[in-house]
């Protein structure tokens, strides 16, 4: 019984014992904070000090649901508490456009609800079909746009220099009415370029006419030299081949119809009107470059990287003794189509070969060069003895079968321009065997092939396009040019996404109508939407097989240019080549997404480009689905992976419907 009473009496002593003994979790001074979720799932559970704010968890996602908070004040902790989330529905803008972007209607619309369309839109000669996208369950932002059937057709004819001759209304199936025959001196009207019946879309149709004369002159040129080769003259309908000159020192590439031009002629073909004019392209085979007396000489060129800027730039070392301060020189150098140099000396390669870089002081006599030396690989010093060695490489294309194609010497370490690949009934020609820059020895060089079709080997093209698709020396002159840069590792034209398109599917290079810093809407400057502009794209009057259009990034990023003016200036532009191309096929480019314009505007002109390429019937090449983001010199100009992913996605494009 005693054992019983002191046992009772230990328990009591026991408890009062813990009563007096103070607990962390009810002390005055801290209390516990318990976050659940919606579902009284505990998130977590914390010991907060008296008046202490809190870091709370991360609070749930719900879906089509947004955070707002949480029911309790958790910045003044003064009990324990149980604390949950609180969330609002989700709202969502969504915008229904006209088909050239005009704003129809916005609203605000809860996650998974239905959006309210507006009353079907009115569009003169067309029929509202449909909305282009569902929108009875709401999940994010959306852009909506119209889409309409064309029910009344606007056929445009026009004579051959785009004056307007007639314009009128046709019911879509039906035929279109001619006005009287036109005329032209030293022409006879032949027709119009396209059927008159079972009209489908809006067209624009085109007077045709014979030149009523029977002969033309034939031109060639060396440089700025005209050479005095036979035939002068031609009668049209005639074919004859072209003459193979000589020049001492040099080997003969081959004529174009200008310096900036890769398509080689060698005949004068039966189809062929008007007076030509030829430009001979040569291969050094001997050298004589002379270094000048100078004070001091670079020995070195070093690649600067700024770290601010994340660019390089390649620029001499100064010579030990030389007065300092790049910008107190005049800097130049002997050949500006081999390299430029900057104000602050930094140097950008435009093609292979050799030249002298100079640096004239300003406020003295103190002068400084050297010879440097321009590959695919760089930039570097050379010596005179260097430059003057020229070791030369034959290349020989050959086809499929073996059949030469071309042969040609090469200097060491240069560049060889890549002919028009062959065809053969049922196979597709895939790429050269072998790349055409940094040639180190002989070489034979196979054009490649596999089962399939590809319809653009042997084609020429010519680009329209914008400081994205420039290159020094092969846009017209006076064009502005981005590249080369000297920030930018795109110091080979072959380097250009149009370049690598052109060589992976076998054609060659016609023209570049590429001019930095433009746009397509009318009255911005050397815009595309003007018939000037785009003559650049013929060469001695004669039109490209294929004409890549990529252009619209500076009016997609422009504040100054409205989308309306875009639209309506990419018509003009359609219209004025088919005008004066009217047997090339012209293939229209989608903008790549890109830090340069935000993605809603970049949908709505692509949208506008998608448009007219299914209104004028051509084909499309989505490039939408590239991201330059990454593969940027600064925030527009893509470097040497960006122009891979262009072109890329060109030939791809471009061989689709191909292989379907």
């Amino acid at each position: 019984m005693n054992k019983i009473k002191t046992m009772i009496v230990m328990f009591v002593m026991a408890v009062v014992l813990f009563a007096c003994t103070p607990q962390p979790a009810q002390s005055q001074n801290s209390y516990i904070v318990n976050f659940f979720d919606q579902e009284e799932n505990l998130l977590a559970s914390l010991v907060v000090k008296s008046g202490e704010k809190i870091e709370s968890p991360t609070a749930p996602e719900i879906k089509g649901y947004e955070f707002v908070g949480w029911d309790q004040d958790i910045t003044n902790i003064t009990s324990d508490l149980n604390v949950h989330p609180l969330y609002e529905v989700k709202k969502y803008s969504v915008k229904f456009l006209d088909h050239d972007g005009k704003l129809l209607k916005e609203e605000l619309v809860e996650h998974g609800k239905s959006a309210t369309a507006p009353s079907d839109p009115v569009r003169e000669d067309y029929l509202f079909t449909r909305w282009n996208r569902l929108f009875s369950k709401v999940e994010e932002d959306m852009e909506i746009t119209a889409i309409y059937r064309i029910v009344n057709c606007t056929v445009t004819f026009v004579d051959y220099d785009g004056t307007v001759l007639k314009e009128e209304k046709v019911e879509v199936g039906q035929s279109a009415t001619a006005p009287k025959n036109p005329s032209r001196e030293g022409y006879k009207f032949i027709g119009w370029n396209t059927s008159l019946t079972n009209i489908r879309n809006n067209l624009t149709i085109t007077a045709q006419y014979e030149f009523l004369a029977t002969s033309g002159t034939v031109t060639f040129y060396d440089g700025k030299t005209v050479l005095d080769l036979s035939p002068s003259e031609y009668d049209f309908g005639e074919s004859f081949v072209l003459p193979i000159p000589e020049k001492e020192g040099y080997a003969f590439v081959g004529w174009y119809l200008a310096e900036r031009s890769l398509t080689e002629y060698t005949e004068v073909t039966s189809d062929m009107m008007g007076d030509l004019t030829f430009y001979a392209r040569w291969v050094e085979t001997e050298r004589n470059i002379v270094l000048p007396d100078a004070t001091y000489h670079f020995t070195e060129l070093k690649k600067n990287y700024n770290s601010s800027t994340g660019v390089t730039t390649v620029n001499p070392v100064m010579p030990s003794g030389a007065p300092s301060g790049v910008t107190n020189y005049d800097w130049s150098t002997s050949n500006s189509k081999v390299a430029t140099v900057s104000t602050y000396s930094s140097i950008s390669a435009a093609s292979n070969g050799y030249c002298i870089l100079t640096a004239k002081h300003k406020t003295s006599d103190v002068t400084i060069n050297c010879v440097i030396k321009v590959t695919s690989e760089g930039i570097s010093c050379s010596t005179v003895e260097e430059a003057n060695n020229v070791e030369l490489c034959n290349v020989t294309f050959v086809g499929k079968d073996g059949e030469t194609i071309k042969e040609i010497v090469c200097p060491k370490g240069e560049t060889v321009i890549y002919p028009a690949a062959p065809t053969y009934d049922g196979y597709k020609f895939v790429g050269w065997s072998h790349p055409n820059t940094n040639i180190q020895s002989d070489v034979v060089i196979e054009a490649t092939y596999e089962l399939g079709v590809n319809n653009y080997a042997g084609k020429s093209f010519a680009i329209i396009g914008d400081s994205i698709s420039t290159f020094k020396n092969y846009i017209p002159s006076g064009f502005a040019s981005f590249y080369p840069y000297p920030t930018a590792d795109v110091n080979d034209v072959n380097k250009t996404w149009w370049m690598q398109a052109i060589n992976k599917i076998g054609g060659t290079l016609f023209s570049n109508n590429s001019y930095s810093g433009t746009c397509v809407a009318p009255n911005t400057g050397n815009e595309t939407s003007s018939k000037a502009r785009l003559e650049h794209t013929l060469l001695s009057d004669q039109a490209p097989d294929v004409i890549l259009i990529f252009i619209g990034a500076n009016d997609c990023a422009s504040k100054y240019v409205d989308y309306s003016e875009f639209y309506r200036g990419y018509k003009m532009m359609l219209d004025h080549l088919q005008i004066l191309c009217p047997e090339s096929e012209l293939v229209l480019c989608t903008l790549p997404t890109s830090p340069f314009y935000s993605d809603s505007e970049r949908t709505k002109f692509n949208n506008g480009i998608r448009e007219y390429a299914e209104t004028y019937d051509l084909k499309l090449v989505e490039i939408e689905g590239v991201s330059l983001a990454g593969h940027l010199v600064d925030t527009a100009h893509p470097n040497t992976s960006g122009m891979t992913l262009v072109a890329e996605a060109v030939v791809q494009g471009l061989l689709e419907e191909n292989e379907n």
